[in-house]
């Protein structure tokens, strides 16, 4: 067909679109890789409902595959109780780095080449431990003779037609990580951290000890002056009261003549002078009159 690859079965014909194609050499692959392990005699049946990357995620599988073809240097402490596995986590993340370091340091695996803890784990980056595990068995065919040859078995695979179930199973499987990739990248909100206990209860005891202070009000009681007036109404009367002492020291020390020409003089330069200071004088003269007639008023009612 122009849009697509057609695989005929016995029973039935499936088309595959440009898109699909991918998927079916994954798959094949897959498969290859599965039958790999299965050769291999370590116990390990494949389940074709499930992709292959599905069930190597305890790591058991690759760390008994190891031990099978690398006598001289063993994985030791593999952790293949399935409930304990499922119940802690970390025991299969063990189970995949001892495999994974393994790879490095005895088989010569560039780890560019090698999938992260996560990628199988998880099923973060399932291609990426497909193309690593057929790497590596590729390696131990050809060091090893009793070992399946994994070219073979991807042969003998791709003759087999691969039904719409399989496609699905797979396509899912590559698929899945990419939608599920924002989920990981999302950030939980940032919380503050609670006080340690001992840190809580010393503050706890700090409160009780030192009581709290009141807060000292700072408004101005009803009836008293500003600080302000005040200060303009003392300024004002100090002014006025040297101004008039010093003229009656003047009428006193003179007679009526030197008054008069005191006065003239007196009223001579006080025209004389700018407007502004002339109005200053007369507010300072008027205040100290409003301000001496309240005193006055007290001092007879005393």
């Amino acid at each position: 067909m122009q849009n697509g690859l057609k695989l005929t079965e016995s029973d039935e014909s499936i088309t595959f679109k440009r898109g699909d194609f991918q998927i079916m050499v994954y798959a094949n692959k897959s498969k290859a890789v599965g039958e790999f392990i299965m050769q291999s005699d370590i116990g390990f049946q494949l389940d074709t409902s499930k992709t292959v990357v599905s069930q190597l995620t305890t790591g058991a599988a690759l760390c008994n595959l190891w031990n099978k073809y690398f006598i001289d240097a063993q994985i030791e402490g593999i952790h293949e109780n399935k409930e304990i596995i499922s119940a802690h986590r970390m025991y299969y993340r063990q189970n995949i780095e001892n495999f994974l370091d393994a790879c490095i340091d005895t088989a010569d695996m560039d780890k560019n080449t090698l999938f992260e803890v996560n990628d199988l784990a998880e099923q973060a980056n399932p291609r990426a431990v497909i193309d690593a595990l057929f790497a590596l068995f590729e390696k131990i065919g050809e060091t090893n003779e009793d070992a399946p040859k994994i070219q073979d078995i991807q042969r003998d695979v791709q003759q087999k037609s691969i039904n719409k179930e399989e496609t699905e199973i797979y396509r899912d499987e590559l698929e899945a990580p990419a939608e599920k990739e924002p989920e990981r990248r999302e950030r939980t909100p940032a919380v503050e951290p609670e006080p340690e206990p001992e840190v809580a209860e010393e503050h706890e005891q700090e409160a009780e000890e030192e009581p709290a202070q009141p807060v000292e009000k700072t408004e101005q009681p009803k009836g008293e002056k500003s600080p302000f007036v005040g200060l303009v109404q003392r300024w004002a009367t100090e002014t006025a009261t040297a101004v008039v002492n010093k003229a009656m020291v003047t009428v006193q020390n003179t007679d009526k003549e030197d008054i008069k020409r005191e006065a003239k003089k007196f009223l001579a330069n006080l025209l004389a002078l700018p407007t502004e200071v002339l109005v200053t004088f007369f507010i300072l003269v008027l205040l100290l009159l409003v301000l001496r007639a309240p005193a006055e008023e007290a001092v007879v009612e005393n």
